[in-house]
């Protein structure tokens, strides 16, 4: 047991003793909340002390209260964001700041305002913080991401899409219509993969055109799988031929569209790709399936425990935004040697609501 562990032994081991210690006369005894109250405030004290001891002094805390601490806990996620975030070599420090930001952090949202237009905004840093504005509801973000599009010295485009597509930036549907048209084919799929999230029934039709005028044939299936999340019906003898296919990554695009247009059934879909032997697919199907699923909800705590680093890192992003609450694995995960997984899980702790006093 190292020094720090028995300093919180003593102040724990302290606390029951006074617990347990007879009032004075005219003086009520300490509860067991009282307890708790004291050893929270002490390892508190410990971590404002010695930030990088935060998650050690955590761990001592569980141990001797024999449970977790929910507002402690919290504590102990934003340091470790403030950590990560002030590692300018990390590509975890967008994510960082961007959870920050999120828990009212006034600083970390004016360092990502400075990256997304500073030196740094034509640098992947840049774009990636522009899309952390973006989904922190930034509409001059937004508007950035959608200028990008414009830039005909930046060949490939998808990671902007993407980035619209997690902002849920609606109003940006006209500018992935129009991409429709690029003359790089890997654009033109992420603009119909945009348009099948953040499009309406009104894209149906320059989809449809697209899919009956665009000769490369590797790209027609994402007009396919457009339409039908849509909710048209006018490519469906397309969709039939795909949603056969043996190819499992291919299957999942059609479990995609199924659920975002609503298709009953499709969640009997998404539980039979579970047992795909791709990651991606498990993982695709158990995230819109969510955690009230308990088969999906096995597959997502199974992957974040992965020795495959791609995986985990994957898995616990996905659990963080189904909303995952558990702090017995939010703790653990806060361990992992993965600043992108400690960064997710962090921001996972944050969003837990403290119980009602």
């Amino acid at each position: 047991m190292s020094a720090l562990h028995r300093l919180c032994a003593t102040a724990a081991a302290l606390a029951v003793v006074l617990a347990r210690a007879p009032a004075p006369a005219g003086a009520q005894a300490l509860t067991g909340a009282d307890v708790a109250a004291a050893a929270r405030s002490e390892a508190q004290r410990r971590i404002s002390l010695s930030p990088a001891a935060a998650l050690e002094v955590y761990d001592a805390h569980v141990v001797f209260t024999r449970g977790h601490d929910l507002a402690l806990l919290r504590d102990v996620a934003r340091v470790l964001l403030d950590q990560i975030a002030a590692d300018t070599s990390t590509p975890a420090r967008v994510a960082a700041l961007e959870r920050l930001a999120a828990a009212g952090s006034d600083s970390a949202r004016q360092t990502l305002g400075r990256l997304a237009s500073g030196e740094h905004a034509l640098e992947p840093s840049g774009l990636d913080a522009d899309a952390a504005l973006a989904r922190l509801g930034d509409p001059r973000a937004v508007d950035r991401l959608v200028a990008r599009l414009d830039d005909e010295g930046l060949r490939d485009k998808a990671v902007i899409v993407d980035a619209l597509v997690s902002a849920k930036a609606r109003r940006t549907a006209y500018a992935l219509t129009a991409m429709l048209q690029d003359p790089n084919p890997f654009n033109r799929m992420a603009a119909a993969r945009g348009l099948a999230v953040l499009g309406s029934r009104e894209h149906v039709d320059p989809l449809r055109q697209a899919l009956d005028t665009d000769s490369h044939g590797p790209i027609r299936p994402a007009y396919v799988f457009a339409i039908k999340s849509l909710g048209s019906a006018s490519a469906d003898a397309d969709f039939a031929r795909l949603e056969a296919s043996p190819a499992d990554d291919v299957r999942v695009q059609a479990l995609e569209a199924y659920c975002w247009s609503n298709t009953p059934g499709w969640q009997a879909f998404a539980r039979r790709l579970l047992q795909s032997s791709n990651d991606d697919v498990r993982l695709r199907a158990a995230s819109l399936l969510g955690l009230d699923d308990a088969a999906a909800r096995r597959e997502l705590t199974s992957a974040a425990a992965s020795p495959n680093l791609a995986v985990r890192e994957v898995a616990v992003r996905l659990l963080e935004a189904a909303g995952v609450r558990d702090l017995e694995r939010l703790a653990g995960w806060l361990h992992d040697p993965s600043p992108i997984v400690r960064a997710h899980a962090a921001g996972a702790v944050l969003t837990v609501p403290l119980p009602a006093r």
